[in-house]
């Protein structure tokens, strides 16, 4: 795991699990409560910790992994190596800006069209992604018996503005804060 950011008040702690799905657990912790300190070698215990907030990645954890499949779908539809195209699509994706904001998804499509001979006009290619990102029940139901045990719950992905696209059909945000 790797600190993110640590304050006098609170601790944001990113499991990776890069391999198995992007799999991003961050959980917000408040400094002072429960932690244990290595000290010369002797933990020291002070408290009970509290979890603050528990953030869930959308792609790979709440639903399934719509980009890559949808990546390789759109590749087996005109052809190109589905592994080669996959891993261009990712690449492109940060190298143009799209997944960060600094720019929009007709530039990535463009970039992604000359890049690999990509046919298809950007509606459609939009729809192949986001129709692969299925809601995956199990976890639905875990947020929301976390939601109802009062637990502080967000979304932190990078799917841009599909992920508001995709609220509107599957309707998820509403057992997040």
């Amino acid at each position: 795991f790797s600190v993110l950011r640590e304050t006098p008040m609170t601790s944001a702690i990113s499991i990776q699990f890069q391999k198995a799905k992007m799999l991003h657990i961050f959980l917000f912790v408040r400094q002072g409560m429960k932690h244990i300190r290595r000290m010369r070698g002797m933990a020291e215990k002070s408290g009970p910790c509290v979890v603050e907030v528990i953030m869930f990645d959308f792609g790979g954890v709440i639903a399934e992994e719509g980009f890559k499949n949808g990546l390789r779908t759109i590749a087996l539809k005109n052809g190109l190596n589905p592994e080669a195209f996959v891993r261009e699509g990712f690449d492109l994706v940060h190298r143009t800006g799209y997944v960060t904001g600094r720019s929009d998804e007709k530039v990535y499509w463009q970039t992604l069209r000359e890049k690999t001979g990509l046919q298809g006009d950007e509606e459609s290619l939009r729809k192949d992604i986001l129709v692969h990102f299925a809601i995956r029940p199990w976890m639905i139901h875990v947020v929301k018996r976390l939601k109802e045990r009062g637990q502080r719950l967000v979304i932190l992905s990078d799917q841009t503005n599909w992920l508001d696209e995709l609220d509107t059909t599957y309707h998820f945000s509403r057992w997040f804060d």
